[in-house]
């Protein structure tokens, strides 16, 4: 199975950045990692830390870069790149 989700501070709880913040990112980092370690394709779409054009592999959870511009055509691209089974959406960012 594939799962994707769109948050930044995922990520930057993935690198041990020190201004990661936020209930809801953590637990999705750690959901990643238990659902990685089980056997699915998790993919991390991330808008302000990694180029578009470019990925992250981090624990077995990989990190892509989505466009800019508009969240709802960036979010559309991604999940008709990454054809997911499931997507997983936790907290406001960015809406």
């Amino acid at each position: 199975m594939k799962i994707v989700l769109s948050n930044s501070v995922v990520y930057r709880y993935a690198v041990g950045a020190p201004d990661a913040h936020g209930g809801a990112e953590r637990f999705q980092w750690l959901f990643s990692q238990a659902l990685t370690q089980a056997g699915w394709t998790v993919v991390v779409g991330v808008r302000d830390v990694i180029s578009p054009d470019r990925e992250e592999v981090i624990n077995g959870v990989r990190f892509v870069g989505m466009k800019r511009g508009s969240f709802v055509l960036a979010w559309w691209k991604f999940l008709d790149d990454q054809r997911p089974d499931w997507w997983f959406w936790r907290a406001a960012d960015p809406l």
